[in-house]
């Protein structure tokens, strides 16, 4: 592995997001990417915007030849935010957020309304039992319900319902995805929506995410046969849907297409096989395998420093929680005072974090339990996870 990074806060996904924002005539959250400002003024009819789950260049550059399509269409490299992980990484291109902003840090978080981890996209505690409703019985789950905020979708076909963006003319904003408003089914079924759609009269924005190369990568690993052949039919497929729109209609389309983070392969340890570490700890870490955050019991916090400096402190910076709020890991913020008047229940993000958090800086990873052992991993502090392309075409 490669010398640990930061998040560039000014160079990343965020920052594209906020691009995006900014060229549908809203209110930027953040900085934006001044070359894809360039690029969007240009004003094309339709603009696609892909994420592909884990397609860092660590990844594309393992699997492809520098004169492929995606490689050789990088604009430039960008960073993901902190931690590079799909929970963190997606909000933020969905809302224009940083993770400190929006709350939503990693895989499982601690809740402290019902005084358990949830894993938050499934709503589960550590034994996989759902997490009830709450007071009100409302239908979100308690992250969507104490972490809201407005994605980029909604704000644009909010905007566009006035017809009072700077484009002069209505926009129609869609999300395709599994979980979106244009949902599909398969692979395939993604390159055939966003062609419907991008053949349609009018102006669009399509917002389209797919969780490959990441899915494959979690159960096989980085440098895999399936890997390689899955990130080939990408290239392929991406480079296929973009001649045959641009057939149809030269110059009518943007396609803007990055990953949420990269992926690279573990290095196995499990935290409850080291029983005096588990002794310090009121609950199992939270956040992630490669980030985790520790809640100390009182009285145990010497203890515990020592015992994981002893056992991890080559692969891990172990830090306060005081430390991680100085450095503005999760990033750097701004926006909390107009989000907290926007949505009364939001938490705050340092609520989700515990007396310390470890950031890998290598292959080692320190998963909960046996049965979450994966072998591709993600949400460390090493290039190879946190560097992104931003390609267009």
């Amino acid at each position: 592995m490669t010398k640990a990074i930061f998040p560039d806060y000014t160079n990343s996904l965020v920052n594209v997001s906020n691009s995006i924002i900014k060229h549908y005539g809203l209110t930027p959250y953040h900085k934006t990417l001044p070359e894809l400002d360039l690029v969007l003024k240009k004003n094309y009819r339709n603009v696609v915007f892909m994420f592909f789950d884990a397609m860092g260049i660590y990844n594309l550059e393992m699997c492809l030849p520098p004169n492929s399509f995606l490689r050789s269409h990088v604009y430039k490299q960008i960073t993901s935010v902190y931690p590079p992980t799909t929970v963190a990484a997606t909000t933020a291109l969905y809302s224009g957020l940083e993770p400190c902003e929006s709350g939503w840090l990693g895989w499982t978080q601690y809740f402290s309304e019902v005084d358990k981890n949830d894993t938050v996209f499934l709503n589960t505690d550590d034994d996989g039992n759902k997490i009830s409703n709450y007071p009100d019985e409302s239908k979100m789950s308690i992250a969507q319900k104490y972490c809201p905020f407005k994605p980029v979708v909604q704000q644009i076909n909010e905007q566009c319902k006035n017809c009072n963006n700077k484009l002069d003319t209505r926009v129609e904003a869609h999300a395709v995805s599994p979980f979106g408003d244009v949902p599909y089914s398969n692979f395939d079924e993604l390159f055939t929506t966003i062609e419907t759609y991008c053949s349609k009269p009018g102006r669009h924005y399509l917002e389209c995410y797919n969780n490959q190369p990441d899915f494959t990568m979690h159960e096989k690993g980085v440098d895999s046969k399936e890997v390689k052949l899955l990130i080939e039919k990408i290239d392929k497929s991406v480079e296929k849907m973009c001649k045959t729109i641009n057939e149809r209609n030269p110059g009518d389309t943007v396609f803007i297409i990055c990953a949420d983070h990269g992926h690279i392969n573990s290095e196995v340890s499990v935290i409850t096989d080291y029983p005096e570490i588990m002794a310090c700890l009121k609950r199992l870490p939270s956040l992630e395998s490669r980030t985790p955050t520790f809640f100390v019991k009182d009285g145990m916090h010497k203890e515990f420093c020592e015992l994981f400096k002893h056992e991890f402190g080559n692969d891990f910076i172990l830090l306060t929680k005081q430390e991680v709020l100085d450095k503005h890991i999760f990033g750097n913020g701004g926006n909390e005072a107009l989000l907290k008047k926007q949505f009364t229940d939001k938490k705050n993000y340092e609520d989700f974090i515990g007396d310390y958090v470890a950031f890998a800086t290598g292959n080692r990873t320190l998963f909960n339990s046996k049965k979450s052992i994966l072998k591709g991993v993600h949400a460390g502090f090493t290039r190879e996870e946190i560097m992104i392309p931003l390609i267009i075409v």
